[in-house]
């Protein structure tokens, strides 16, 4: 850019970051009051930053010159910034927190004014940027277990544009760091996970200007089932589960024929009072349930039967109600007949 005799034009050796800064010199008197102008294209949004940092060294002290940022509606914003040491780069931080959005969402030009022209000044500027803002907290949107070892977390991107953010980072409630995922992403599954517990995360918006939480969640793993030797009514293992678990069971069956079976169930003390364990046979027509009613550690046989329509395998589950703490229910001795 240019105004004769006031001129301007690349530095590659005064600079404080990448290539080059933009060096101006300003002869006595005759400059007064001349501007540079440079073309923005396209037009920079800055609709809710605040701040415009940008490096200035001059040869003079004092308020020399002035800088300016017009919008393409045609207001110009001006900061005419101090330079306290000559010779020196200095940072000028510019609050542009009071102009309105519709007067810095569309900024068509960058222009340099000399206020100060009683002696010759030449200057430098460099690194003129607006610094990010603090992203928008997400939100998690739902969490999900499919087995008794993951949970899916999912969240609602709510920062885009100038309030982009660089990552997300999920948190345990706790305070400690899981995982960064990308900008962008909105899913996270957690793996490793013990069968029925519940998991407390909350997802972190993160950009260089600061970072905003989205609020706690809580979500319980599948409860899952474990081969038990210790609480066994026959032989040397029974299948265990937690108390508001279920433990299912393939069992092959034919068409046309009654199909019965009788399974061994027990609960221990822990269990408490909420409902007894229930086991159901299921599938191919079959609808069969039968609930416990003897107390706790004590087995009890369970029968149910029905006649399948088809051939195929029958479904018995059994489950439990009970969300105590150390609650279990066992299963054990199966038998069919057909």
């Amino acid at each position: 850019m240019r105004y004769a005799p006031f001129i301007a034009y690349s530095e590659p050796t005064i600079r404080t970051q990448g290539s080059y800064a933009i060096k101006s010199s300003a002869p006595v008197n005759i400059c007064l009051n001349k501007t540079l102008t440079r073309t923005v294209s396209p037009t920079i949004n800055l609709s809710n930053y605040t701040q415009i940092k940008f490096d200035i060294r001059s040869t003079r002290t004092g308020s020399n010159i002035k800088i300016g940022i017009r919008d393409s509606g045609g207001t110009t914003t001006y900061i005419t910034p101090n330079v306290t040491s000559a010779n020196n780069y200095q940072t000028v931080d510019w609050d542009i927190s009071a102009v309105s959005n519709a007067n810095k969402d569309a900024i068509d030009r960058i222009i340099i004014e000399i206020v100060n022209a009683a002696a010759s000044n030449t200057f430098y500027i460099d690194n003129l940027f607006a610094p990010a803002i603090v992203p928008n907290a997400s939100v998690i949107t739902s969490a999900s277990s499919n087995s008794s070892d993951k949970i899916t977390w999912s969240w609602q991107d709510n920062s885009s544009g100038n309030y982009q953010e660089d990552e997300f980072r999920v948190y345990s409630s706790t305070g400690g760091l899981l995982t960064t995922r990308t900008a962008d992403t909105t899913f996270w599954i957690e793996t490793g996970l013990k069968r029925n517990k519940e998991y407390s995360r909350y997802i972190q918006s993160y950009n260089t200007a600061g970072s905003s939480n989205s609020a706690t969640i809580s979500w319980r793993t599948k409860p899952g089932s474990y081969p038990e030797s210790v609480t066994i009514r026959a032989g040397s293992k029974s299948f265990g589960f937690v108390g508001d678990g279920n433990w299912t069971y393939d069992i092959p069956a034919k068409s046309g024929q009654l199909a019965t079976v009788k399974v061994w169930v027990r609960y221990n003390a822990e269990y408490g009072a909420a409902q007894k364990p229930r086991a159901t046979l299921s599938n191919l027509g079959v609808s069969s349930s039968q609930q416990m009613t003897v107390g706790s550690n004590t087995w009890e046989e369970l029968t149910l039967s029905g006649t399948p329509s088809r051939d195929g395998s029958l479904l018995l589950k059994i489950e439990g109600e009970s969300t105590a703490p150390g609650a279990r229910v066992y299963a054990d001795d199966i038998s069919v007949s057909q």
